[in-house]
């Protein structure tokens, strides 16, 4: 595309220059045309006055007003001594001389017959460039006036007299033919008409031609170099346009390109100041990005972050180095991990032009691989747990059942039959571990039915309203709005806010109350187990829902693990709110298909 623009703008650069040399041609040689035409009309209207003058002369010699002795030749003669005027002649229509301004060519012809029979004279004055006739013998009175002259003659021609001037034959033959010419020459040669020639000089005709044609085409030359000029700027500046155009689209491009990076950048120019730093930058480092450009960045930026972007400013160049930076609020202090790059900019000639900082906030990227390094850890758990499980729980029911044996046979208050009795109870914890363990372990799918929120949680709340009396704790069940049925699995279910429920009540020692709360909005059914307990610190929240962790010294740490494994089997998932002291609140989010059944 670019190369098809820069083919067009060179074809018509070429076009233009083209018309122009086109254009200026035709106007140079129209030019020299006229200033030839013009030297010409003035070299004719020359000859057309000096003959007039002659012929009036002539009318004026034939009255014998001219004084004795005075005939056409000596007028001719006289005439013929001007420095433009090579020669002057009378001729009959043959072109014989009668008159010359050298006599020594009268009696012989003028130009040959052919020449001579193309002139065709009139009683207008003619003009045209022609051959230098025949020399004759030297001018005495004007030597070498025709014989210097060039090879061309301007000549001016018409007819001589007016043949009705015969009436004066004696005077017309004392004009024309002084001497020895014959009585009755002169009136047949005027009654046949005559006519006059009068050659004139080429040279400023040549001269005047030339210079003009050499100022017009110096003028052409001056008016095609500034046109040509004028083109090609105008061409420099149409291309100047276009590739600012091609340079601010490009600049506009690369700033729309470095904005919606989902990756933080920073540049820096050579002196080490802050040129460009986009969204992406400021969000991660929570930073106005307005406000620190054209700053240094070791005035913002961390130690670590500043150390890197240091070493690619010096030459060197940092590759995906993860540092921890500081986040959140000072209230709720956070941190992140960001995987930094950073090198050198340079120039097409390997001079450094500054650096870049690329930032990539990989926090998340890392808690999903802590995430998925739990649960394997939990599915190899639950794996060796299932198994385990199973081979315990029916060993555990015949000790059960021999305990029971052997403390009927002892008296109610004796030792044996409180060992037996201790022995029971022992072996029912054992047999909910191993409860816990085969629910952790069971498949995560869950087998939704439509059910009735309410009577799911009711139905959990019968089950440790005993246990929740004997510890002082109040529970109740506070619907939020309408509950209708959803699509939930109602064991699963019950089994997670069972655990929930049991936890809460184990953490008020001393009394408290248990609310739980449930209601159905955006799709998901919402149900919160809020206690009064001491609380829970937050840098516990994710180690709480691991296998076999518990704060607690009879507690197995299996009870929120399987929270979490049946929030998960609904696409769902177990929020925290806790702080030491301010009692806890788990939130149970389960996404549903509403059931119209």
């Amino acid at each position: 595309m670019q190369t098809s623009s820069k083919s067009s703008s060179s074809w018509l650069v070429a076009g233009a220059v083209a018309v122009l040399v086109a254009v200026v041609t035709v106007w140079a040689l129209r030019d020299i045309q006229r200033n030839r035409e013009s030297t010409g009309r003035l070299l004719a209207q020359q000859g057309a006055g000096l003959i007039k003058a002659l012929e009036a002369g002539a009318r004026t010699g034939m009255r014998g007003r001219l004084g004795r002795g005075v005939r056409l030749e000596a007028l001719l003669q006289e005439a013929g001594r001007q420095d433009n005027i090579l020669f002057i002649a009378v001729t009959d229509r043959t072109g014989r001389i009668l008159a010359h301004s050298n006599p020594a060519r009268i009696e012989q012809p003028l130009f040959p017959p052919p020449v001579m029979s193309g002139f065709m004279p009139g009683p207008h004055a003619k003009s045209r460039l022609v051959p230098k006739p025949p020399d004759g013998p030297p001018n005495p009175d004007h030597p070498g006036q025709l014989e210097d002259a060039p090879g061309d003659v301007f000549l001016v021609y018409r007819d001589f007299l007016d043949p009705r001037e015969a009436r004066n034959r004696h005077g017309m033959n004392q004009f024309l033919c002084p001497g020895a010419c014959p009585p009755d020459r002169a009136a047949q040669q005027f009654g046949h008409s005559l006519v006059i020639f009068v050659g004139l000089d080429p040279a400023p005709f040549y001269e005047a031609v030339h210079a003009d044609a050499r100022a017009t085409i110096f003028f052409a030359l001056l008016i095609l170099a500034a046109g040509g000029a004028a083109i090609a700027a105008l061409s420099w500046a149409a291309r100047a346009r276009a590739s600012g155009r091609k340079l601010s689209e490009a600049r506009a491009f690369a700033d729309e390109l470095v904005a919606n990076l989902p990756a933080g950048l920073i540049a820096c120019d050579a002196s080490g100041t802050v040129v460009s730093m986009n969204e992406s930058a400021g969000a991660i480092l929570q930073l106005d990005t307005e406000e620190h450009i054209g700053r240094k960045p070791e005035d913002f930026l961390t130690g670590e972050l500043y150390d890197v972007f240091a070493a690619a400013h010096a030459g060197k160049r940092v590759v995906e180095q993860e540092i921890a930076v500081p986040a959140g609020t000072p209230a709720a202090p956070q941190e992140r991990t960001l995987l930094v790059s950073a090198s050198t900019v340079s120039t097409a000639n390997g001079e450094a032009a500054g650096s870049v900082l690329i930032l990539r906030d990989v926090s998340e990227l890392k808690q999903l691989e802590e995430q998925v390094r739990r649960q394997e850890k939990l599915a190899a758990v639950g794996q060796l747990a299932a198994g385990v499980a199973h081979e315990i729980r029916n060993p555990l029911s015949s000790i059960k059942g021999f305990a029971v044996h052997l403390g009927s046979r002892f008296p109610k208050d004796s030792a044996d039959a409180q060992a037996a009795r201790t022995l029971v109870a022992e072996t029912d914890r054992l047999n909910r571990v191993v409860t816990e363990l085969i629910e952790y372990a069971r498949p995560t799918e869950a087998a939704r039915q439509p059910t009735d929120p309410a009577m799911v949680i009711e139905h959990t709340l019968r089950l440790v309203r005993q246990q929740a009396a004997d510890a002082g704790v109040t529970a109740r069940f506070e619907p939020c709005g309408e509950l209708y049925d959803v699509d939930i699995d109602p064991d699963r279910v019950n089994q997670a806010l069972l655990n929930l429920c049991l936890n809460a009540i184990q953490a008020m020692d001393h009394g408290g109350e248990l609310i739980v709360r449930a209601c159905v909005e955006n799709g998901a059914l919402r149900i919160d187990v809020e206690d009064t307990g001491p609380g829970i610190d937050p840098d516990l929240f994710e180690q709480i829902f691991d296998p076999y962790y518990t704060t607690k010294a009879s507690g197995q740490g299996l009870g929120l693990a399987v929270v979490r494994k049946v929030a998960q089997a609904h696409g769902g998932y177990v929020e925290i709110d806790s702080a030491p002291g301010a009692g806890s609140r788990f939130t149970l989010v389960l996404p549903f298909t509403r059931s119209d059944s």
